[in-house]
């Protein structure tokens, strides 16, 4: 900036003043220009860390100290060179640092708890770090999307339970007054184990009551009435005394399986 006071006739007037702005630029000596030079230097790395690559481009630099200024001081020096597709490689030593993710990982379904019918199925899920697949504690996963570790399974219908299949009622142990009525009861079919049926067994005797009896009839009776017959057994026991022939071997079992004692003797 170039200031002027003007003065008339020999003197100077303090309230006038002139200054004019002279752009350096045109008016630059060559050694001033000599000072600055365009030079080629990296712009920007495309990764922070690891390996990755950096443009080349033109700056204006004091020669002296290498310090970049505006590319106007080095307008007389000629436009700034092009540095075309120039790359290389930058932070390649550098080391980015270890991010680590984690997820859940679900183990196989164990077996059905149960053979048949309803049962359910377990298996473990664990919290693991990627991509190594380390198992870590669970606080590091989500819970949220934590799998399920339990699920209902029913590999096959079970097949139905047998029933007690009680026979109709014999004839009345007597031909007047109170006498005894007995039914054959079996589990299921012939053979099948009692224990397979559901509890309360049903009844195999019961009580009956006919015509009263005459004073001469319940002489007879009281002489002739064979007692009650009926198996006092279950029915697979009977079942076996008969096959085995021990009604005739032993008077204790044909007392016990009375009933089917009598239907064996009568199919022989």
């Amino acid at each position: 900036r170039i200031m002027l006071n003007v003065s008339e006739g020999g003197q100077t007037n303090p309230n006038i003043r002139y200054e004019y702005t002279v752009d350096r630029r045109r008016y630059r000596t060559p050694a001033q220009s000599d000072e600055y030079t365009w030079t080629l230097v990296a712009v920007g790395c495309s990764a922070t860390c690891g390996s990755g690559f950096e443009s080349v481009g033109a700056q204006c630099q004091r020669k002296k100290d290498g310090l970049a200024v505006r590319s106007s001081f080095c307008d007389r020096i000629g436009s700034a060179p092009k540095s075309g597709n120039t790359a290389r490689r930058c932070n390649v030593g550098v080391a980015c640092p270890v991010v680590h993710t984690y997820t859940w990982s679900p183990r196989s379904w164990q077996p059905c708890s149960a053979t048949c019918g309803q049962g359910v199925q377990v298996r473990q899920v664990r919290c693991v770090r990627l991509p190594q697949r380390h198992r870590v504690s669970a606080r590091f996963c989500d819970t949220a999307t934590k799998p399920a570790i339990t699920q209902p399974c029913q590999p096959n219908p079970c097949p139905a339970r047998p029933q007690w299949r009680p026979g109709p009622w014999g004839e009345c142990s007597a031909t007047c007054g109170s006498g005894q009525q007995s039914r054959e009861i079996i589990c299921g079919n012939q053979g099948t184990p009692v224990q397979a049926c559901p509890a309360g067994r049903p009844v195999s005797t019961r009580s009956c009551q006919l015509a009263q009896c005459s004073s001469n009839e319940l002489e007879t009776n009281e002489a002739d009435t064979p007692k009650p017959c009926f198996d006092k057994l279950a029915p697979t026991i009977c079942y076996l005394v008969t096959k085995f022939r021990l009604c005739q071997a032993d008077y204790r079992y044909r007392s016990a399986c009375c009933k089917s004692c009598q239907r064996a003797a009568a199919r022989q």
